[in-house]
């Protein structure tokens, strides 16, 4: 009776962690499905802002003066897009580095019993 007792605490704590471990992944799988979709629109973004640039530009029948200004907002703008970008594909790997991680480690415990 008393080595059933034993197991059975064993059995339900391999059942929270199993079920912790699913929802770290399923938040994984959703975290990692939003930071593609953010890329996607980021470089959406870095190739509409130059065209919108380049029409108000043309469009406005910019001086000297408002073409630097124009190329200066764009450039600005690129740089701040791709900073974010970086920024969201670093939090991604991180993540992604960590799963594997977490994995490699389940793995292992999992061949020591």
């Amino acid at each position: 009776m008393n080595e059933i007792e034993n197991k059975m605490p064993e059995t339900i704590e391999k059942e929270k962690v199993r079920k912790m471990y699913d929802s770290l992944l399923a938040y994984q799988e959703d975290e990692h499905t939003r930071n593609t979709r953010k890329i996607r629109n980021g470089l959406r973004t870095m190739a509409v802002i130059p065209a919108i640039f380049l029409v108000l530009m043309l469009l406005s029948g910019a001086s000297g003066t408002l073409k630097i200004v124009f190329l200066v907002l764009w450039i600005g703008t690129l740089f701040a897009i791709s900073t974010y970008l970086i920024i969201v594909e670093y939090m991604d790997h991180k993540l992604q580095s960590k799963i594997s991680e977490i994995e490699k480690d389940a793995i292992g415990e999992g061949t020591e019993e």
